[in-house]
């Protein structure tokens, strides 16, 4: 007996029930009924469906506080590592720029040298 068999049982005899809600200990009392019996059918294994788990989970103050400051952190990461592949993007994009600016000079430089080359050559 393991914990995924039992998960499947309790699954597949809330399916069968047929009702939408249980109470936890309805659900504790499937578990233990799944261990305290040593031929049970558990049901299909490749269970698929929808669960809802109804539980009102209360913060401390303290808790609420480092909740709030752990979303304030990851959000300014998330905010900077934004801003950051941003300013990647635009110095790629300068750089780029640059690049094909210096390339469009070399060619206009090599075009002069070409021309006064040929201005040297027809005149002697």
């Amino acid at each position: 007996k393991n914990i995924d068999d039992c998960v499947t049982y309790i699954l597949n005899t809330v399916r069968a029930s047929g009702c939408n809600g249980f109470e936890d200990a309805e659900i504790f009392g499937m578990a233990i009924h799944y261990y305290d019996e040593d031929k049970i059918d558990i049901g299909k294994k490749n269970f698929t469906g929808n669960m809802v788990i109804n539980h009102l989970i209360v913060l401390s103050d303290e808790e609420k506080n480092q909740a709030r400051d752990r979303a304030k952190s990851k959000y300014e990461s998330e905010q900077l590592q934004s801003i950051k592949k941003e300013e990647e993007k635009k110095a790629e994009k300068d750089r780029k720029r640059q690049e094909k600016a210096e390339q469009k000079e070399e060619a206009k430089q090599a075009e002069r040298e070409k021309r006064t080359g040929m201005a040297q050559q027809t005149l002697f």
